[in-house]
């Protein structure tokens, strides 16, 4: 899902900007001095990684054509975090440290803590997931997304140790089984029939553009279009216990008729050109304009 906290191109960590929580070595930017540690690996780590080409110069057509980024070698990806990086964000607003907070508590990294207030405990969960970070080669979001995902598909999402949190009051509350379930149930994740949003997308397409798209381009906007389906689903999950707004998907119809037109504008504005025009020459044909 797109990073909250922030995170460069998580296919090349080398490539972006360095996210929010990672050790930049001056004042302002990650916290600690540049001679801290990286946290949880040695300090000559590395972890060999695919690299892949950088989407921002490859234009979207071409993408979905391909099916997405081509793998063009291999990088060594160094750590990111450093001792220090775990106080970071406590420089957040209250909302969005209880939404961190109830995250890590989700994936079992955090167990008690105070509501929005990047405490110990948070600090020392959050310290857990930037060495599972660097571990993996990733950055933080990334990282938090992966474990989500697991535990989400385990059914193991919201359980703790001694307990479970509960939103509405902000409290820490204590299972008396000792087993820390909450009662939630685990993210299921809905699509659309993608049989289905082939035939609106391929119809849109030849609305908007006046031509129809290849089958590999059409696939394509169905992939867009499901991976918008579980992020807004996986946000209206999470966002029940914090509490925020969701906006829903649009319908097949909008995303494929916005979609077209944002990689071929030209050709829609030909295609409305074309469209007024026919409506225009049978009012000459017809002396309509008085001639």
């Amino acid at each position: 899902m797109p990073g909250q906290y922030g995170q460069p191109d998580d296919r090349n960590p080398g490539v972006g900007n360095t996210p929010p929580g990672a050790n930049t070595g001056s004042g302002g930017g990650g916290g600690s001095s540049g001679g801290s540690k990286p946290i949880g690996v040695p300090e000559d780590y590395s972890i060999t990684k695919p690299r892949y080409e950088d989407e921002r110069f490859i234009p979207t057509h071409l993408l979905n054509q391909r099916g997405g980024l081509r793998q063009i070698g291999s990088q060594q990806v160094k750590p990111i975090y450093k001792d220090g990086d775990e106080l970071v964000p406590a420089r957040f607003s209250p909302d969005r440290i209880v939404q961190l907070q109830f995250l890590m508590h989700g994936v079992g990294l955090l167990g008690s803590f105070r509501r929005g207030v990047w405490d110990a405990e948070s600090q020392a969960a959050y310290k857990d997931l930037l060495a599972y970070a660097n571990v993996r080669g990733t950055t933080s979001q990334q990282a938090l997304n992966e474990l989500t995902e697991q535990a989400q598909s385990a059914g193991t999402f919201g359980i703790g140790g001694k307990g479970y949190f509960d939103p509405v009051t902000g409290e820490w509350v204590a299972d008396p089984s000792g087993s820390g379930v909450s009662q939630r149930q685990p993210l299921v994740i809905r699509q659309s029939d993608p049989l289905e949003l082939e035939k609106v997308f391929d119809d849109a397409v030849i609305k908007t553009l006046g031509q129809g798209w290849s089958r590999n381009q059409i696939q394509g906007m169905v992939r867009a279009y499901q991976q918008m389906e579980a992020e807004r689903q996986r946000q209206a999950y999470n966002t029940d216990l914090t509490g925020g707004t969701v906006t829903d998907v649009p319908s097949p119809e909008a995303f494929a008729q916005n979609y077209a037109q944002q990689q071929d504008p030209q050709g829609a504005e030909t295609s409305r050109f074309l469209d007024v025009a026919s409506n225009i020459i049978p009012l000459f044909a017809k002396g309509s304009w008085g001639m």
